[in-house]
């Protein structure tokens, strides 16, 4: 089941299209900012290890105009829970 869902923030709108069955999130809905290029390869690379299924949207706003990774939430919440476990502080 998909779902489309609108941002508005900052005076502009995404369209987004979130397949409820896998809950499909870019790094953007789910850190809630952008990612960046070093943060999204490092996740693109881990998803690749793993053959984690992924999609991608297209989005076009003033920062960036172009496609997006989206991933199962289950998978972010893997990564970023591993990732916070190595933090020092």
């Amino acid at each position: 089941m998909k779902e489309t869902v609108h941002h508005m923030e900052n005076n502009w709108t995404t369209t987004t299209t979130i397949d409820k069955s896998l809950n499909m999130m870019s790094l953007y809905d789910y850190l809630g900012r952008a990612a960046g290029k070093s943060l999204g390869a490092l996740v693109a690379d881990a998803a690749a290890r793993q053959k984690i299924k992924f999609e991608t949207r297209q989005v076009s706003n003033p920062k960036y105009s172009g496609p997006v990774m989206l991933y199962p939430k289950y998978f972010l919440d893997s990564y970023f829970k591993k990732t916070e476990e190595k933090l020092p502080f």
